[in-house]
């Protein structure tokens, strides 16, 4: 059923009359006709009574009426909506939240500004479901600490950061450094940051040595922010707030080397025109901000 015979069909019942709907839609009696016996036979029941005097809806017509309505109602909405939209397209990303706080959005906000004509959705979440959303195309790219190689996308090394120890300035410490023997001495608190950080964590320090475990980025920070203990992370994160005197970075010793943080962009091949200067405006901001 297309709009035109939905058209046909409501301006019938408006006006009762096949000259005066022709009239007002520009088209022949015989069209009209034809329109509204094309949706009976669609629908398998008589919508009007007709006669030499007038035309009547019958109750099957009374019905359809009602959705008729709703339906006509839809349809100029859908068109008057998509006609004030001025954006040209839509571009998902997703990026872990400390990597929205620490680059993301700055590299991001120049590209931003300059390309008011496309709209964007951007997504906070953990590495395993952004990977997966990608998959799923439910992101057209995403910026992930995981790994993951798949047909249909291409799959970029963007950069590798040290984990650092690191406690806030005012913090009362033990005076030796931290050790696989000696950490129970320190208020350790343990932010997931995947693998094979956790491999690392867990063979040289005992994964329940912890008194706060965690996952988010932002509460991690209050925590060092509050004193209550030290923790590692990625320099890319801890480098500012060092940097400003905020936190004091820890001596430590391991029994292995600790592991880099490796950060990777990957994106649906079939969007690469609209992804590849989003891509190249991250990893310039990154190379400009080693």
């Amino acid at each position: 059923m297309t709009f035109e015979e939905l058209n046909t069909f409501i301006t019938l019942t408006q006006t009762r009359s096949f000259s005066r709907t022709a009239e007002l839609l520009f088209t022949s009696q015989s069209t009209v006709s034809f329109r509204i016996k094309k949706i009976e036979n669609q629908i398998g029941r008589t919508l009007f009574e007709r006669n030499t005097r007038s035309i009547e809806l019958t109750p099957a017509g009374e019905d359809f009426l009602f959705y008729a309505a709703q339906l006509d109602s839809l349809y100029r909405e859908a068109i008057h909506t998509a006609s004030l939209n001025s954006f040209n397209y839509k571009v998902t990303i997703g990026a872990p939240d400390s990597f929205w706080q620490s680059m993301l959005l700055k590299a991001l906000t120049n590209y931003f500004l300059a390309n008011k004509d496309i709209s964007f959705k951007l997504v906070s979440e953990h590495s395993f479901l952004l990977n997966q959303m990608i998959v799923e195309e439910k992101l057209d790219m995403g910026v992930s600490f995981i790994p993951m190689r798949h047909a249909a996308l291409e799959y970029l090394s963007l950069s590798t950061n040290p984990y650092v120890l690191v406690a806030h300035k005012s913090l009362e410490l033990p005076a030796d450094k931290l050790t696989p023997q000696n950490f129970s001495k320190f208020p350790l608190i343990y932010c997931d940051w995947a693998s094979p950080f956790y491999t690392w964590f867990r063979e040289n320090y005992c994964i329940g040595s912890h008194f706060i475990e965690l996952d988010r980025t932002w509460l991690f920070l209050q925590m060092l922010q509050n004193k209550l203990g030290v923790g590692f992370m990625p320099l890319r994160i801890a480098k500012p707030f060092i940097e400003t005197g905020k936190f004091i970075s820890i001596e430590f010793e391991s029994y292995e080397t600790p592991p880099l943080e490796e950060i990777f962009i990957m994106y649906n091949r079939k969007r690469e025109n609209r992804i590849l200067p989003i891509v190249d405006a991250i990893m310039q901001y990154v190379k400009d901000n080693k």
